[in-house]
Formats: structure tokens, sequence, C-alpha cells
């Protein structure tokens, strides 16, 4: 993976579903191999099934978590400037 623009220069990166378990491992991927910290990560299946509830920790569908959470929170937080530059990995 060849990083065009530094993660911070994002407001948000977001991926498809990884779950709670891939998250973790692509955070410590990128700190490992690139040596770069992900401030502004987060995974849209963890977002959508945050429920508190410690039993859900994977299992989300990438195809639906991924636009489910675009079209729910980023895009309005896009419409009201409250982010502007997002990457988006399904």
């Amino acid at each position: 993976m060849r990083w065009h623009q530094q993660p911070d220069y994002y407001d948000l990166i977001i991926t498809g579903d990884l779950g709670k378990y891939g998250k973790e491992i692509f955070k410590k991927y990128c700190e490992k191999e690139y040596d770069i910290k992900l401030k502004n990560y987060n995974d849209s299946a963890t977002l959508v099934y945050n429920n508190n509830d410690e039993r859900v920790l994977a299992g989300g569908s990438g195809p639906s978590c991924l636009p489910a959470y675009l079209f729910s929170d980023i895009i309005p937080k896009m419409k009201e400037n409250k982010i502007k530059k997002v990457l988006i990995m399904a």
C-alpha cells in the first residue's frame, strides 16, 4: 500500500468491515510497516454495531455497513462542513 497523502491529511479514514479484531490488526500493521499512527481511523461495521454489546465483535457486512454509515453519518457531516476529506477503503 502506498500513501499519496499522509493519514493526518484526512479528517476521517474508514474501512468497510474489519470488525473489532481486524480494525486492531490493520492499525498495528500500519504502525509496524509504515510507521503511521492512524488517529483518525475507524471501521464502519464497528461503528454500525457499536451498541455497547461486547458480544458483537465481527460479522457485519462491508457492502452494507459502509454505505449505511456513509449516508447516515459521513455525508451529513460533510454537508455541515464538520468534515471535509474522507478516505474510504472498502
